[in-house]
């Protein structure tokens, strides 16, 4: 980037005091002298940015930078720019960098702990796979009356015919976001690592999370530089935005195992039944059976967990539900994020 053709003059403090809350605040001009006024927006780009530290006892921040005042052109066509900048001691940062050490105005900013950290409740739809009784079950046995279900317990998402019912829930998570800067990333990173969760335990912002727990939803990211005062390159670096989802019980699912078919012979059959709906299999399981009641299964049954059959019964006559647990979001490792560890 072309440099901006100015000079620096020097500054003057014009006010200071304490606020509200007893954080120093100052504020003072700086002088430039710039060869053409047509150069100000390009001049603008090298203002101190908010958040600049500045060197004082104790250190301030940049809170703004403004252009007070633009002289008349001279002879030469040069103006004098008057930039006035406050300062605060108030800041959303530690005064210490990511390692521990003290922040000067020599740390790079990648250096610097994450800001606009945030943790706020979400909730996501998923499908409901039990419940919990309203009142305790009871069945009869024997002509006597016996409980044995407490209504704290939970019970198969069925109706009293045993047949699965489709339903969602909300349920409760976390959504964690902040701001942190990276001497260098990947810029397609905003679109590889959306909707990919954790592969391996991690830590973000002093929070240990397991595997598959933490989900990223959105990834943004600014290039950035800092200037000093005559125009020169400070740094240059990236301001990357992100924003998690966090999942207590891991974005591992359960989903009903589910089917019309099994296998069968190294291939697919479809589901018969007979013997007035006492036994299951293929179509020439059926055959075999010598039986003449065979019907083939219209809708879904629970499958066992190899796939060759069907799931047994309860008491009840209700099939026993079986589930298969996995994750539809892909797990990646995080470190090329260099997610900060601390916050």
């Amino acid at each position: 980037m072309t440099n901006t053709n100015f000079e620096y003059i020097g500054k003057k403090y014009t006010s200071g005091g304490l606020d509200t809350d007893n954080f120093i605040v100052l504020e003072y001009d700086e002088y430039y002298r710039l060869q053409n006024v047509e150069e100000l927006p390009l001049f603008l780009t090298r203002l101190a940015p908010v958040g600049r530290l500045i060197r004082e006892t104790p250190p301030l921040r940049v809170q703004s930078s403004t252009v007070k005042r633009i002289s008349e052109p001279l002879a030469d066509g040069s103006v004098t720019v008057t930039v006035h900048i406050s300062c605060s001691t108030r800041y959303d940062t530690l005064e210490t960098d990511v390692f521990g050490n003290p922040v000067s105005e020599n740390t790079p900013p990648w250096f610097l702990r994450p800001t606009e950290f945030r943790i706020v409740s979400a909730t996501q739809e998923e499908s409901v796979k039990c419940v919990w009784p309203g009142v305790s079950s009871i069945t009869s046995y024997g002509g006597f009356r016996i409980e044995f279900l407490s209504k704290d317990d939970p019970v198969p998402f069925m109706n009293s015919a045993g047949e699965l019912l489709d339903a969602t829930v909300s349920r409760g998570l976390a959504q964690m976001s902040f701001s942190y800067n990276l001497q260098y990333v990947n810029p397609n990173a905003t679109w590889l690592y959306c909707f990919k969760t954790n592969k391996y335990n991690t830590v973000i912002c002093d929070l240990d999370f397991p595997e598959r727990t933490v989900l990223i939803q959105n990834i943004s990211m600014d290039k950035k530089c800092d200037y000093n005062n005559n125009g020169s390159v400070r740094w240059t670096y990236y301001k990357v935005q992100i924003q998690l989802l966090l999942d207590p019980d891991t974005f591992n699912k359960d989903y009903h195992n589910v089917g019309s078919h099994i296998k069968d012979g190294g291939g697919l059959a479809k589901l018969w039944r007979w013997n007035r709906g006492r036994s299951y299999g293929s179509l020439a399981d059926y055959y075999e059976s010598q039986y003449t009641d065979g019907e083939e299964i219209p809708g879904l049954m629970y499958l066992n967990k190899n796939g060759d059959s069907i799931s047994g019964f309860d008491g009840q006559g209700n099939q026993i539900p079986v589930y298969l647990n996995g994750c539809i979001f892909e797990p990646i490792d995080f470190i090329s994020l260099n997610l900060p560890r601390v916050r």
